[in-house]
C-alpha cells in the first residue's frame, strides 16, 4: 500500500478498520506460503526418489554383469555352432541357449548372460557377498545405506536358496529414508530363479539442504509475520491515540463556544448600560471581537471534520499579507507584557489558496511558539516567495532554539519538551494542515539563536 503525505491519514484510517481483514490477509499468506514449501518439497522428495529407483535399478543391472563376470572367470566361455552342438549336448548339465529366433541383439545378450548366471547358481559360483559390496559401494555415492538384503529364490520350488543381509548400525543422519527393491528373474529352460535386492538408503545432502532452505525460509517468514503483526497492532494503537486526542483537541475548542457566548451576551448587556460613549465603543469592539472567535470556532470545527482530504475546489484565494497581520494583532493581545518585533515581508498583493481557517491556524502556531519561546524582546520575521512548483513561507525568531533530539520529535502527538505548559498538540496538528493542504512544514534551529520554520505548498494558481 502506497501513501503520499496527503493521503497517510485515509491509509492508516483504512488499515485500523479493516485490522481483522488484514491479520486474516496476512494469515492466508502465511498458510499459503507453508502449503507451497510444503509441496515443493514433497515434489523435491518425489523427484529424489524416482532419480535413486532409476539410478538403483541400473546399478543393480551393472553390478548383476559385474558379479557374473568375476564369478565366470574360472570358466573358458565358447560359442558353438549348429553342427559342434551335438557334441556340447553330451556333456552333464548342459546351459542350452536358443537366440535363433531373437533379432535384437540386446535380447540375445540378456539371454546369454541369464544362462550363465544360472549356470553359476548351480555350479554355486556366485558371489552374491560380492554383488552386495558392488552394489553398496556404488550406492554409498549418491547416499547413505542404511541396511541391505539380497535373497536368491527358486521359483520353480518355491523357497529361498540364499539371502544375505547387512544393517547399518550407525544411525542414519539423513532426513528421509527410503526403500528400493530391484529384480532380476533368470529363466532358463526347465529352471527358474529370482534375485531380489532390497536396499534402505538416506537422501543425498542435495535433498537435505532443501529442507534446510525450507525451515530457515518458513523460520523467515514466522519472524516476518510476527512483525507485520506487530506493525499492526502499533498502528492500530497510534490510531486509538491520535483519535483521542483529536476528540479531545475538537472537544475543547467545541467547549469554548459557550463562556465565549456567555460572554458576548454580557459585552452586549454592558454596552446598552454604558452611558460613557467610550466605554461603551470599547465594550462593542470587544463584543464584536469574541463574535469573531466565537464564529471561526465554528468554522474551525466545520472543517475540522474533514481536513485531511481538502480539495482544490474547496479552497479559496486568501490574501497572506492580510491573514499575518491578523495573527500578529492576536500575538500582541496574548503577550501583553512582550516587546514583540514583528518584521511582515509578504507583499500586499501576494494570496495562496487555501482553506483559511485552517492555514490561519496553522502558521498561528509557528507564530505563537517562536513569541512563547523567547525573552522578552522576541523578533518574528515572515516572508514568502512563489515559484513555478511551490510556494514557501518562511518564519524566523531569535528564541531559545531547539536541540537534534526535539527536532526528530517535534512533528509528533504528545511530544514537548515544556512538560509545564506544552501539550505537544501544536506543531502536530500545524503539520496535518499543511499536510491537508499537499504540503509539509519543515525546521532548522540552533540553541540559543532561534529556529527556523518553512511551510511548503503547492503553487495551485498554476
Amino acid at each position: 500500500m502506497r501513501c503520499t503525505s496527503g493521503v497517510l491519514w485515509d491509509c492508516v484510517i483504512s488499515m485500523k478498520k479493516n485490522f481483522v481483514y488484514i491479520l486474516l490477509v496476512v494469515i492466508i499468506a502465511f498458510a499459503a506460503l507453508l502449503i507451497s514449501q510444503g509441496l515443493w518439497m514433497r515434489y523435491a522428495v518425489d523427484k529424489n526418489i524416482k532419480d535413486m529407483n532409476e539410478s538403483f535399478q541400473e546399478c543393480f543391472k551393472k553390478t548383476i554383469s559385474e558379479t557374473l563376470a568375476y564369478s565366470m572367470s574360472k570358466y573358458n566361455i565358447e560359442y558353438v555352432t549348429d553342427e559342434e552342438y551335438d557334441e556340447v549336448k553330451k556333456k552333464e548339465n548342459p546351459v542350452e541357449v536358443n537366440i535363433k529366433k531373437d533379432s535384437e541383439k540386446t535380447l540375445a545378450s540378456i539371454k546369454i548372460e541369464n544362462a550363465l548366471i544360472a549356470l553359476s547358481i548351480r555350479e554355486d559360483s556366485f558371489k552374491f557377498s560380492k554383488l552386495d559390496t558392488l552394489l553398496t559401494n556404488q550406492l554409498n555415492r549418491d547416499g547413505r545405506v542404511v541396511s541391505s538384503c539380497i535373497t536368491l529364490e527358486d521359483i520353480s520350488a518355491n523357497k529361498i536358496l540364499k539371502e544375505i543381509r547387512h544393517d547399518n548400525n550407525a544411525k542414519s543422519t539423513s532426513l528421509y529414508v527410503n526403500t528400493y527393491i530391484a529384480e532380476r528373474k533368470i529363466d532358463v529352460s526347465s529352471q527358474s530363479y529370482l534375485i531380489k535386492a532390497e536396499y534402505k538408503i538416506g537422501q543425498s545432502g542435495y535433498l537435505q539442504k532443501l529442507g534446510i532452505v525450507a525451515i530457515v525460509s518458513i523460520i523467515a517468514s514466522i519472524v516476518i509475520v510476527l512483525v507485520l503483526f506487530f506493525l499492526l497492532l502499533m498502528i492500530n494503537r497510534r490510531c486509538d491515540e491520535i483519535s483521542n486526542m483529536e476528540r479531545s483537541f475538537h472537544g475543547a475548542i467545541h467547549d469554548l463556544k459557550s463562556p465565549l457566548a456567555y460572554a458576548y451576551f454580557q459585552l452586549l448587556s454592558l454596552e446598552e448600560r454604558e452611558t460613557d460613549m467610550a466605554k461603551k465603543a470599547s465594550l462593542s469592539i470587544a463584543a464584536d471581537r469574541v463574535l469573531f472567535l466565537t464564529n471561526k470556532i465554528m468554522r474551525l470545527l466545520k472543517s475540522a471534520h474533514n481536513f485531511r482530504k481538502i480539495e482544490k475546489t474547496d479552497k479559496k484565494e486568501v490574501p497572506l499579507y492580510e491573514m499575518m497581520e491578523q495573527v500578529v494583532v492576536e500575538m500582541r493581545i496574548m503577550f501583553p507584557n512582550k516587546e514583540i518585533n514583528f518584521i511582515n515581508n509578504i507583499a500586499a498583493d501576494f494570496t495562496i489558496r487555501a482553506l483559511p481557517d485552517l492555514m490561519e491556524a496553522c502558521l498561528r502556531i509557528i507564530v505563537e511558539n517562536a513569541i512563547k519561546y523567547n525573552n522578552d524582546n522576541p523578533t518574528v520575521e515572515i516572508s514568502a516567495i512563489r515559484s513555478q512548483d511551490d510556494i514557501k513561507i518562511t518564519i524566523s525568531d531569535n528564541g531559545t532554539g531547539m536541540t537534534g533530539q526535539q527536532m526528530k520529535n517535534i512533528f509528533k502527538p504528545y511530544y514537548s519538551s515544556d512538560k509545564v505548559n506544552g501539550s505537544g498538540i501544536g506543531l502536530y496538528y500545524a503539520q496535518s494542515i499543511a499536510k491537508a493542504h499537499g504540503g509539509r512544514i519543515t525546521a532548522t534551529s540552533a540553541v540559543g539563536k532561534g529556529s527556523t520554520f518553512l511551510v511548503t505548498l503547492p503553487n495551485s494558481s498554476i
